[in-house]
């Protein structure tokens, strides 16, 4: 259905860049009929009144006519009937230049030719005539194309909406029910276990639903838009603009479904790993180098210092996910200060930091911040699900390495990423 709907709107593209185009030809073949009647008005004028000065727009258009048809002629060369008229139109009005001049010598209003110079005026009229209502038909079939295939799309995208959203929603309510079953069995009987596992389904329940309602909104406005327009086709930029608002919650809605359905496959043992010797200097600068804008979006400097050169072995995704999981806290608990990101060997590990100077986390809440569903702060303060630092620390011991957090209340917080460059094990041959 994602490939129908990438296809409805390019057809919606081609559809209303065709309209117009239509517009653009009207406006075009006005502009030489305009040109005809001027010449027309001079040469009358000339014969009448026997002044030079009404030959100015004669010859004016006698000038610009061949280049005006000749550009009209490539506007309708997709149709071969509109160009044949256009051709007949540019074949009659040089016979009529070359009537009008012979008849110009005379400067006499009773000349004997000036019937055969009216009627020749009268069927490039005729033909005007013909060539604009061609067009008319043209652009009115076009504009109903436009018209329906807006409705095609919207159709097809609240379709895929709500496939989706029925999706995650099904997806989200079956692994929030295996996390709360799992938590309820661990700490079974504990007051303080149960409101918090009912507070992580509160902030989950929210997250999830404020882009969802975002969503739903965005189609409201937009069929809101289709009704009041009509029948008449809507700017492309402001469906455009419609769809990325929707894709923007839509990714949003996949980050926090990704991070429950990895809590889901570390507690089942099934979070996979592919292990090879990775560029961590180029991999730390990459990850930095993604979210800069982002940081700058909130007033917030990021400083790069990446040793060159490390290599180590890890599964470059998941030590990717780690660095950003870090980052993304940083930024949330930073409250704008200058945040450092830090890579730099130390004997056979390679030392990963993320540094803000935010209010950092106070010495008892330290052990709690890499459990499940825990936080520094309250929720009301930072959004997200508390699962960051949890995955994080999963993600790292399954490398054989630690992170460690090192913070005082009021002087920011300082994690410590430690990855062993080689195997344990092939390090002990080593030795």
């Amino acid at each position: 259905m994602s490939c129908l709907l990438l296809w409805q709107i390019q057809t919606l593209r081609d559809a209303t860049f065709w309209a117009d185009h239509s517009d653009e030809v009207l406006a075009q073949t006005n502009y030489v009929e305009r040109l005809m009647v001027e010449a027309e008005s001079g040469f009358r004028g000339f014969l009448l009144e026997h002044d030079r000065s009404f030959l100015e727009s004669f010859d004016h258009s006698h000038e610009v006519m061949p280049r005006s048809y000749e550009l009209l002629a490539t506007m309708v060369s997709d149709n071969a009937q509109q160009l044949a008229v256009v051709e007949h139109l540019k074949r009659l009005s040089g016979e009529w230049f070359d009537g009008a001049r012979e008849v110009l010598p005379s400067n006499s209003a009773r000349d004997s030719r000036l019937p055969e110079v009216r009627r020749g005026m009268d069927n490039i009229r005729q033909q005007f005539d013909v060539m604009v209502d061609n067009e008319e038909r043209l652009r009115q079939q076009r504009n109903l194309r436009v018209d329906q295939t807006v409705g095609w799309v919207f159709v097809t995208s609240v379709s895929l909406l709500l496939i989706f959203a029925t999706f995650v929603g099904l997806r989200t309510r079956k692994t929030l029910v295996v996390l709360s079953q799992s938590y309820g069995q661990v700490i079974s009987g504990a007051q303080d276990a149960v409101k918090l596992r009912d507070e992580f389904l509160s902030i989950a329940s929210h997250e999830l639903k404020t882009p969802l309602t975002s969503i739903m909104l965005q189609l409201q406005l937009g069929r809101r838009a289709v009704t009041e327009a009509g029948g008449n086709p809507l700017p492309v930029g402001r469906i455009t603009r419609t769809f990325d608002l929707c894709l923007h919650q839509m990714k949003r809605l996949v980050t926090l479904v990704d991070d429950l359905l990895d809590v889901s496959r570390i507690q089942s043992g099934r979070l996979g790993y592919q292990f090879e010797y990775v560029n961590l200097s180029g991999l730390v600068k990459e990850a930095g180098e993604r979210l800069v804008d982002q940081f700058v979006a909130e007033g917030c400097q990021l400083s790069l210092n990446i040793e060159s050169g490390v290599i180590a072995w890890c599964d470059r995704f998941r030590i990717d996910q780690v660095i950003a999981n870090l980052l993304s806290n940083a930024l949330k608990y930073g409250e704008g200060k200058p945040v450092n990101l830090n890579l730099q060997r130390d004997n056979n590990e390679a030392v990963i930091s993320v540094v803000d100077h935010g209010n950092g986390i106070a010495a008892d809440k330290q052990h709690l911040i890499f459990e499940l569903y825990e936080r520094a702060v309250g929720s009301a303060n930072i959004s997200g699900l508390g699962l960051g630092l949890y995955i994080s620390k999963q993600i790292v011991s399954a490398h054989e390495g630690v992170i460690v957090v090192d913070s005082e209340k009021g002087l920011g917080a300082k994690f410590h990423v430690r990855l062993p460059l080689e195997p344990r094990d092939k390090q002990g041959e080593q030795t």
